[in-house]
């Protein structure tokens, strides 16, 4: 059948898919086909949201909160500036 066919884009695509928790390989496979049926813009979207969050959101030094600023909330209640 299909799934013995390896086509390198995809078997990659769904490759990066099983680094997430709790996506096997056949999780893998279909997130993957659910991808190749996006529109080029929705697939760039989906990435650039990847890439927006791994480089802007950080985890605050002091109270350990997600964040997407250096001036966490933590810091204007424990005055620290």
């Amino acid at each position: 059948g299909m799934e013995n066919t390896f086509i390198p884009p995809l078997e990659n695509l769904a490759a990066q898919f099983r680094k997430l928790p709790g996506v096997g390989r056949k999780s893998s496979y279909r997130l993957a086909f659910a991808v190749l049926d996006f529109s080029e813009k929705d697939a760039k979207e989906f990435s650039d949201a990847i890439l927006a969050a791994k480089q802007k959101i950080t985890r605050c030094k002091i109270c350990q909160n997600i964040s997407d600023s250096e001036n966490c909330k933590c810091k204007e209640e424990f005055k620290i500036l």
